[in-house]
């Protein structure tokens, strides 16, 4: 079974912390065994309330742990992949693109 993009971002976020990693999962505020059974894939779809609490104590947002996408690409690697994305000659999906993109410029 593959890994899901939570447990890839999860991860991630975690070897950024280094030292830390303990430290993060002290700071979740959930049990140790519940963790485990969430990076392990036992507890396939955890509450919101748990992911909340997950992203807190790694100190990102929510959203990062679901949007892993891109993390390791490079500036022109993430270019190509936007460039591709905006080939079209709908005018609704390149709204949507440039929604999207405002949204994330938002502070």
């Amino acid at each position: 079974m593959g890994r899901s993009c939570f447990e890839s971002a999860c991860d991630h976020f975690e070897k950024q912390k280094g030292s830390a990693k303990i430290n993060w999962k002290k700071r979740s505020e959930k049990k140790p065994i519940t963790l485990l059974a969430i990076e392990t894939g036992r507890i396939d779809s955890p509450p919101l309330e748990v992911i909340s609490s997950i992203a807190d104590g790694l100190g990102v947002l929510m959203s990062d742990l679901f949007s892993f996408e891109g993390f390791d690409d490079s500036v022109d690697e993430l270019r190509a992949k936007i460039n591709d994305l905006i080939q079209t000659d709908d005018a609704a999906v390149l709204r949507k693109y440039y929604r999207l993109l405002l949204v994330a410029q938002e502070k």
